[in-house]
């Protein structure tokens, strides 16, 4: 055998000129119209023009590499009649074809102008067994399916319905309905690959189950944009339609929104230079468009002016002994600032136009300064706010931002005033010696007009743009330490001390107010559960080394859920036991065994110390230790 007769179709094969297509997928008994844009398949459409007009056409896998005759196509295709061929300008051939038959490619031949293929074809049965009736529902599914589809779609023509209604062949079935649904080209070609009749009916039933479910989805999401684009513009309508009908009744703007917002401004009593600004506003809002930018802005602002305190102050509690009972229910020593809102509120007795005072707390973490704020709070009867200074790098924080920025809003200070819902409620500045400055402002200078009495009855924010009294406050500010306070912003406040605790003071502090707490807090209320004096001063002296209560309070919680753990382990949860009958003194010779051996031993102190030795002291405003120095050298 030579190789030319290697080369010819053996058996049921037959070659056929090959027109690859990349933007379409063919179906028997379709008309679709391709193009035959390279030389290949304009030469290869010319050749079957000169003879029985039949082409194979194929849809292109992936583009042929520069210079490369070899083509990969997909493997099924199919056997087409050339009806119209039209060459265009650019030496391509628009063509319009009539499938056949489907037909599997064995291999290209290439010849001297295209390149042929040889094909077998794909023996499609046109008969449905009478006695299959699982075949003739899946039939009548893709069938009802399809109308549903065409339906959802608007586009299917009347042809093409009557072609799926009328169609006998289960084949054929598929072929229509597959060309005439929206699919991506690789999934139509999978549709076209599959050779059995039952797959392939159900490859094409899923496939229009699927198209219908996305196209019932996309539906229902244009019919709820378009309803409320509908409810937006009859909305529109109707206000213009009223407003026209209101100026024709000769009704005036007081019943409607904008005069409802005047009357919550004039409501709180502000003064009469907000009052004119309220009113200028309101009057331009009324002549804006309902959903321009700008009614939006303006608003906003005017809402602000009506929720802020102007007037509504809380009266201050005037009994000495109530103030006292309140501040020492909620902390143990601290005199000296006890004293200073004592001597406050006497002084209010006598001068009511006196001024609030602006205290700074300075101390260690841990002694109750932030804690401290709230009980003054309740001394004196008033609403309690609090704002946290640190971290804070922007001036914006305090002072707001211009209104005509995108999402302006007032400053930290106005926004706190809102929340307190008083114009004289006690002003937590929580950590103010954490503040820092940046390319953006410094907000310790933006403090300074806050907290000078002086300055602070015209506050200008930059988004109110109007004065606000905040003479009324009482503003506590807490801090660790005063050396990063700039010394302009330290000159406008008093200084408040609050030492470390001693041992009695800390041991007074957690027979008083954190051991009732943690014993509480940890389900052992109703308990004869008691720690005793010898085991707090054990965790205040060796498991604890700091000038405030946090980590005495951590470790006495600790002990209190090791004792809750074996109440529980006893029966005394649940029922089975009454918890009233759970004793426990946990002592100091229990500790270890609750919370671990020792952190810290006493300092070494030397009573006569010897050549070479010296006894020194660190002081830190958080404590202070003793410091044997030994020369180690002469």
């Amino acid at each position: 055998m030579n190789i030319l007769d290697s080369l010819r179709p053996k058996g049921d094969a037959t070659e056929i000129p090959l027109i690859y297509i990349r933007d379409a997928v063919v179906f028997p008994q379709t008309i679709a119209p391709v193009l035959a844009a390279t030389k290949f398949c304009v030469s290869a459409a010319d050749v079957a023009g000169q003879g029985d007009k039949t082409v194979f056409i194929a849809l292109l896998r992936n583009l042929p590499a520069d210079g490369a005759n070899d083509i990969d196509v997909h493997e099924v295709g199919t056997v087409s009649h050339i009806l119209q061929a039209v060459k265009l300008a650019d030496g391509s051939t628009r063509l319009l074809v009539e499938g056949q038959r489907r037909a599997r490619l064995k291999r290209t031949v290439f010849r001297k102008e295209y390149l042929g293929a040889v094909v077998e074809a794909i023996d499609d049965a046109n008969t449905v067994p009478s006695d299959d009736k699982e075949l003739g529902a899946l039939i009548q599914i893709v069938k009802r399916d399809f109308s549903g589809y065409a339906d959802l779609v608007k586009k299917i023509p009347n042809e093409t319905m009557h072609g799926v209604q009328r169609a006998d062949d289960p084949h054929r079935l598929c072929n229509i309905v597959a060309n005439a649904m929206g699919l991506k080209l690789e999934r139509k070609q999978e549709l076209l690959s599959v050779v059995a009749l039952r797959e392939r009916l159900e490859a094409t039933a899923q496939a229009l189950s699927q198209e219908i479910e996305l196209l019932s989805i996309q539906k229902r999401i244009s019919q709820k944009v378009r309803a409320r684009m509908d409810k937006s513009q009859k909305d529109y309508f109707l206000q213009e339609q009223l407003k026209e009908i209101n100026k024709e009744l000769g009704h005036d703007d007081d019943d409607g929104e904008h005069a409802e917002l005047l009357r919550r401004i004039e409501s709180k009593q502000p003064p009469q230079e907000v009052l004119d600004k309220a009113r200028k506003e309101i009057a331009r809002l009324s002549k804006l468009q309902a959903m321009s930018p700008e009614a939006g802005v303006i608003r906003g602002y005017c809402e602000w002016i009506a929720d802020l305190p102007w007037s509504a102050r809380k009266i201050d509690s005037k009994d000495l002994a109530v103030a006292k009972r309140a501040l020492d229910e909620d902390h143990y020593g601290m005199k000296k600032a006890k004293e200073r809102i004592l001597e406050f509120i006497a002084v209010r007795q006598l001068n009511e136009s006196l001024k609030g005072p602006i205290l700074c707390l300075v101390g260690p973490p841990g002694t109750g300064k932030t804690s401290l704020g709230r009980s003054i709070a309740r001394a004196l009867g008033r609403d309690f706010v609090r704002m946290s200074l640190g971290g804070v790098r922007d001036e914006a924080e305090i002072r707001g931002h211009r209104k005509t920025y995108v999402g302006a809003l007032p400053g930290k200070i106005l926004q706190s005033m809102r929340k307190a819902g008083s114009s004289n409620p006690v002003f937590l500045l929580d950590e103010i010696d954490k503040m820092s400055s940046d390319f953006r402002g410094d907000p310790a200078s933006a403090l300074l007009e806050v907290l000078d009495p002086e300055q602070n009855s015209t506050f200008v924010d930059h988004y109110l743009e109007l004065p606000y009294d905040l003479s009324g406050v009482m503003f506590v500010t807490t801090a660790n330490g005063i050396h990063s306070i700039p010394y302009a912003l330290l000159d406008r406040m008093e200084l408040i001390e609050i030492p470390g605790y001693s041992e009695y003071e800390k041991l007074e502090i957690a027979k008083h107010f954190i051991i009732p707490k943690q014993i509480v807090e940890n389900g052992l209320g109703g308990s004869a559960v008691r720690i005793r004096d010898d085991a707090v001063l054990e965790i205040v002296r060796h498991y604890t080394m700091e000038s405030g209560v946090r980590s005495l309070e951590r470790e006495i919680a600790h002990v209190v859920r090791k004792t809750a753990e074996s109440a529980v382990s006893a029966g005394f949860a649940g029922g089975d036991k009454p918890l009233a009958d759970f004793k426990r003194a946990i002592g100091a010779s229990s500790l270890q065994k609750l919370i671990g051996k020792r952190r810290h031993e006493n300092d070494l102190v030397f009573s006569e110390p010897g050549p070479g030795l010296a006894c020194g002291l660190a002081w830190t405003e958080m404590g202070g230790t003793v410091l044997p120095v030994e020369a180690s050298g002469f």
